[in-house]
């Protein structure tokens, strides 16, 4: 029905913003660092896990266990289970492992109407998961969605 087409349009546009955010993400050769403050260093940690081998002739690796007893699937998964443990000083109360999927998808969001503005010739067709101008590498993109951005940025500075 409607719904399952949604959602299969909503998967979509998924697509496109993730290939649009990866053009994205690399900076202009002109662009100026900001001033950011200073910020501590970072204090080192060093963590040591038991392997939990599937016990046959390969010895194939099921992962690490964790501090609960439980199997982590991965390092990613044995640290964050390691912190909300308390092993590491402090128990955090909550802990996801996002890597740069929200700061992606935040940006996505929040620019949505510019990477999606319906301008003449953006989109070559409806299959297509990226405007054509953003891969043009001519600067057209930026240009030709300047008041969209100007104006995203100004209703996220009034915010």
């Amino acid at each position: 029905g409607s719904s399952t087409e949604a959602l299969q349009l909503g998967a979509v546009q998924l697509m496109a913003v993730r290939r649009v955010l990866k053009k994205l993400a690399v900076p202009p050769r002109r662009w100026k660092k900001p001033a950011l403050p200073s910020l501590a260093a970072p204090r080192e940690v060093h963590l040591r896990g038991d392997e939990v081998l599937d016990g046959g002739d390969a010895g194939r690796r099921l992962g690490w266990r964790a501090a609960d007893g439980s199997i982590a699937r991965g390092v990613e998964e044995y640290v964050r289970l390691h912190y909300l443990s308390g092993a590491g000083g402090t128990p955090w109360s909550k802990g996801v492992h996002l890597e740069n999927a929200l700061f992606l998808s935040l940006f996505a969001l929040l620019m949505w109407d510019a990477l999606f503005a319906p301008l003449p010739g953006a989109f070559g067709s409806s299959s297509s998961d990226a405007p054509d101008d953003l891969l043009s590498g001519c600067g057209s993109f930026a240009s030709r969605r300047a008041d969209i951005v100007g104006a995203l940025l100004k209703r996220i500075e009034s915010a």
